[in-house]
């Protein structure tokens, strides 16, 4: 038998040598105080953008993850994810607006289109 791989290490380990696998809960281990609250609000976050949440409660979520930092709280890596998802928000937004002018495009091409036809027909008769 071919030794598989880890896949958290890398590392080749032969699957019937195991005995045991003990995994552990992460609570052991896991930050605490502010460090905790920030790891915390950066899971909600990236899960959010996973789950079925609404554009509501992503607002609210990263109105709490503001609220948090504006009430002496600093964490770097939580206002550069915060910072990504403004940007994203606002190309979101962009988006939305160019889709509106291409909307608009295409039905003012229509009717010109209409109009030229209309002519060409107008002319041929």
């Amino acid at each position: 038998m071919n030794p598989s791989t880890c896949p958290m290490c890398r590392e080749p380990f032969e699957p019937n040598g195991f005995l045991k696998v003990i995994i552990e809960d992460g609570e052991a281990g896991s930050p605490t105080g502010t460090e905790g609250v920030a790891m915390a609000f950066l899971q909600k976050l990236v899960l959010s953008w996973n789950l079925d949440l609404s554009e509501r409660e992503r607002i609210e979520l990263v109105m709490e993850v503001e609220q948090w930092l504006n009430n002496g709280n600093t964490h770097e890596l939580l206002e550069k994810t915060l910072e990504l998802i403004r940007a994203q928000n606002q190309l979101s937004h962009d988006l939305e607006q160019l889709k509106a002018v291409q909307l608009t495009i295409k039905e003012e091409a229509g009717a010109v289109e209409q109009s030229l036809l209309s002519s060409l027909k107008e002319i041929q008769l």
